[in-house]
């Protein structure tokens, strides 16, 4: 294993100082890489295990029920999208600036899919919103989610790397979204005593993840205090794993429970409309990745290797 001296500063993470693996190797060494020991180990296996977790116990069963709900899985479509892009950028991030980029942004072009599909599922099992409600929010979800949360993250990412605000701008767009996400419920908060709804608890719980989440993820909690460490394990983005894992446990238990069977069609007018909005969604996304990887692979390819080190 390297050390951070020995890894250009866009592969380093934050006060931690060993577990980096060697540069430009063939792609099979870092395939090999997910069962031997370094920094990226944890996280690896935190977003891989519970896709297995998931298939089995959720997406199976709802495919092999008489009524599979659609926005259930949408919901879940959305889950395994975020998982297997964490899972893969971790794995193979490491290989150069190019990958590194790359695949981080394939790792937010998870988030940004299931952001989209949480919004989309909820709106999907609200019955009760009215016109305005449902004429608004779908198009205001979509602004939510790929200018203001996606696309700040993505591009600061690749065109600022190094830039002091853009972790502070990225947790910002990020708690807007989490809070706009909650509008399809507001009705129910509103109307339905919390203890008496396990779904609005579930719904509670996963935005209560979600904060002590971006305190793991903003503030680089614990290794900021110790650098060095908890390099290959307990570092603030390992603990962030976790918490993301009990946000979307939560939020695939409250959605068992607020699909009803009544939703099942993925042919309902809702559920196309959610379906026309998730398809208009990825194409942004993977439209601005292939965009942004243009600018990235221009940038790379014209710098010194003394200024990737720097």
């Amino acid at each position: 294993m390297l050390t951070s001296n020995d890894v250009p500063i866009l592969l380093q993470r934050l006060h931690i100082q060993n577990g980096y693996r060697p540069m430009n190797q063939p792609r099979f060494y870092y395939y090999k890489s997910a069962f031997q020991v370094h920094n990226e180990l944890v996280n690896v296996w935190t977003h891989f295990v519970p896709i297995l977790l998931l298939t089995v116990y959720y997406i199976i069963p709802e495919l092999q029920s008489d009524a599979p709900r659609f926005p259930a899985l949408l919901l879940h479509f959305g889950t395994v999208c975020l998982m297997t892009g964490s899972t893969i950028a971790h794995l193979l991030h490491s290989r150069s600036p190019i990958d590194h980029v790359f695949w981080f942004c394939v790792d937010f072009a998870g988030i940004g899919i299931w952001s989209l599909t949480i919004g989309l599922q909820r709106y999907s099992a609200e019955h009760e919103s009215g016109l305005l409600f449902d004429w608004l929010y779908l198009p205001s979800l979509l602004i939510v989610v790929l200018p203001i949360q996606f696309m700040t993250t993505t591009v600061f990412f690749v065109t600022r790397p190094h830039w002091k605000m853009r972790n502070l701008i990225r947790l910002i767009a990020c708690l807007t979204m989490a809070i706009y996400l909650n509008a399809p419920l507001v009705r129910r908060f509103w109307t339905t005593p919390t203890e008496t709804s396990p779904s609005l608890q579930m719904h509670s719980r996963a935005f209560q993840w979600l904060l002590v989440s971006g305190i793991f993820m903003g503030g680089n909690v614990p290794e900021r205090w110790f650098p060095g460490r908890f390099d290959l394990l307990g570092y603030g983005h390992q603990l962030f794993h976790i918490c993301i894992i009990m946000v979307a446990w939560n939020l695939v238990d409250a959605a068992h429970l607020d699909c009803d069977p009544s939703t099942a069609s993925p042919f309902l007018p809702k559920n196309l409309a959610t379906l026309f909005v998730l398809l208009i969604g990825i194409a942004v996304i993977f439209e601005t990745i292939r965009r942004l990887m243009r600018f990235a692979i221009e940038k790379y390819a014209e710098m010194p290797n003394s200024e990737k080190e720097e």
